[in-house]
C-alpha cells in the first residue's frame, strides 16, 4: 500500500512507498420540508458527511472533502456557498494522483476522518464498473487549512460506500458493487484493520460475505454492539460477535422493489434513513424512521424530489440540535430537515 502525506491545501510530500486510500443567520432555500443549507452548485455529489465529537461538520463527493461552517473563515481554499451563505473549506481535491477521484465513503472516530477515493473508469457502464484506482484516507482535521491526510492505495480497487467503527477500532466498509447483478468480486461488507497505527497501512479481510440479499451494499453504523447496515431494499441488525466477527443478520425493514435505502443515521431508538425512488418522480423520496428494536417504520418524512444519500444528526453546528442533516449524491448539495 503506498502512502502519501498531504500537509495543508496544496502541500503535497510522499512518504515511503509501502507496497500497498438552525443557528447564526444563513439564508436558506426550501427542499420539501427540509431547507437548502448548501447548493449543488457549490458541492457535487455530496456521497456522504459526518460530525466529529467537538461538532465540525464534513462532506465527501464528487467535489472532494469539506469542512461546512457557519463562521467566516478567510484561510487558502475556504469559499462562501451563495445560496446559503455558509463557509466551505476544502480539506482534499478530487483527484488521486491527476486522476478525477469521487469520495464515495466516510465515517470517524469522533475525531479523525476516515474516507473512501475511487477513480472510476471511463466506461459506458459508468459506475457498473470496476473501478480502476481506489485509496483510504486517513485525516487529522487542523485549523486554516493546516489538515495531515494519510493516503493508502489499495492494490484491489472497490467501490466502499457505508463506513462506520467498530469498538475496537477497526473500520467496517461496504462494497457497493458486490451484490449487483454484475457481482465483482468481494464480501458485502470489508474490516480493515490498522486505522490508528502510527504507519498508516491498513489491511482488510472480508467481515460479511456477500448475497443476493445485500443488493448494492450500503449504509453501515454501529451502536452499543450491533451493526446496521442496509442493502438494496433492506436494513439489517447484525450483532458483532465477541471475537469482532458478524453474527446472523436480522431483517429489520423492507422497502417495496421501486425503491432502494441508502446511508443512514442512528438516533437514540431510530434508524433515520434515506429511502430513495429508483426512478425519479415514481415513488415518494423520505426520510424514513426505523425502530432499532424492529418493531418498524414509525413515520416518514417527504424530501421532494431530493434523493438523500447520508443523514446525520446534528450537534448544534448548522441547526437546532437533533436537527437531520443530510446530503444527496444525486443531486448534491447539503440538506436540513
Amino acid at each position: 500500500m503506498r502512502v502519501l502525506r498531504y500537509g495543508g491545501i496544496g502541500g503535497v510530500t510522499r512518504a515511503a512507498t509501502l507496497g500497498l486510500l438552525v443557528m447564526g443567520c444563513f439564508v436558506a432555500q426550501a427542499a420539501a420540508q427540509g431547507m437548502t443549507l448548501v447548493g449543488p452548485g457549490s458541492l457535487s455529489a455530496t456521497e456522504n458527511a459526518v460530525f466529529l465529537a467537538d461538532g465540525r461538520y464534513f462532506v465527501a463527493g464528487g467535489s472532494g472533502v469539506h469542512e461546512v461552517k457557519r463562521q467566516p473563515d478567510s484561510s487558502p481554499g475556504c469559499t462562501v456557498d451563495p445560496l446559503g451563505g455558509l463557509t466551505l473549506c476544502m480539506v482534499v481535491p478530487p483527484e488521486l494522483d491527476g486522476d478525477p477521484c469521487l469520495y464515495t465513503g466516510m465515517t470517524t472516530d469522533g475525531e479523525r476522518l476516515y474516507a473512501a477515493c475511487t477513480v472510476v473508469q471511463d466506461s459506458l457502464l459508468g459506475l457498473l464498473s470496476s473501478p480502476e484506482r481506489a485509496a483510504l484516507l486517513r485525516i487529522e482535521p487542523g485549523e486554516g487549512g493546516n489538515h495531515l491526510v494519510e493516503v493508502a492505495e489499495l492494490q484491489e480497487p472497490a467501490w466502499y460506500n457505508g463506513m462506520a467503527i467498530l469498538d475496537d477500532g477497526t473500520l467496517l466498509a461496504s462494497r457497493s458493487q458486490s451484490g449487483w447483478l454484475v457481482r465483482l468480486p468481494g464480501a458485502a461488507i470489508d474490516r480493515f484493520a490498522g486505522m490508528d497505527a502510527e504507519v498508516f497501512e491498513p489491511t482488510f479481510e472480508p467481515w460479511l460475505e456477500s448475497s443476493s440479499a445485500y443488493l448494492a451494499p450500503n449504509g453501515v453504523q454501529v451502536q452499543s454492539g450491533q451493526v446496521y447496515f442496509s442493502g438494496g431494499q433492506n436494513l439489517f441488525r447484525i450483532p458483532v460477535q465477541v471475537d469482532g466477527s458478524a453474527g446472523q443478520p436480522e431483517l429489520l425493514y423492507q422497502a417495496p422493489l421501486h425503491k432502494v435505502l441508502d446511508d443512514f443515521a442512528v438516533d437514540g431508538d431510530m434508524l433515520v434513513v434515506a429511502e430513495i425512488a429508483l426512478l425519479n418522480g415514481l415513488g415518494r423520496n423520505t426520510v424514513s424512521l426505523v425502530a432499532t428494536d424492529g418493531s418498524g417504520v414509525r413515520q416518514k418524512v417527504s424530501t421532494g424530489s431530493i434523493q438523500l444519500s447520508s443523514i446525520a444528526v446534528d450537534p448544534g453546528t448548522l441547526g437546532a440540535a437533533g436537527a437531520w442533516i443530510a446530503t444527496s449524491y444525486y443531486q448534491g448539495g447539503v440538506y436540513l430537515y
